[in-house]
């Protein structure tokens, strides 16, 4: 017998909210300067997602670049 839908569900729900925490401790080390640190909670995050945090974060230090001289 199949799994239900509802467990299906679940399960990704908390798949991907471990990776997104998972990404938010890499990002706390680094804000720290501990890159040591990030790079080993990093190795956690299934090879697959890598690429999709790669270019979030390219994307969001874009951001703040673009943020931070429109407050100058």
């Amino acid at each position: 017998m199949s799994e239900p839908e509802w467990l299906r569900e679940m399960r990704e729900a908390m798949e991907n909210a471990t990776q997104v925490m998972i990404v938010q401790a890499a990002m706390g080390w680094m804000f720290r300067g501990d890159l040591e640190q990030a790079r080993a909670v990093l190795t956690t995050l299934p090879t697959d997602k890598m690429n999709e945090v790669s270019a979030a974060a390219t994307a969001l230090a874009s951001l703040v670049d673009e943020v931070a001289q429109e407050a100058r």
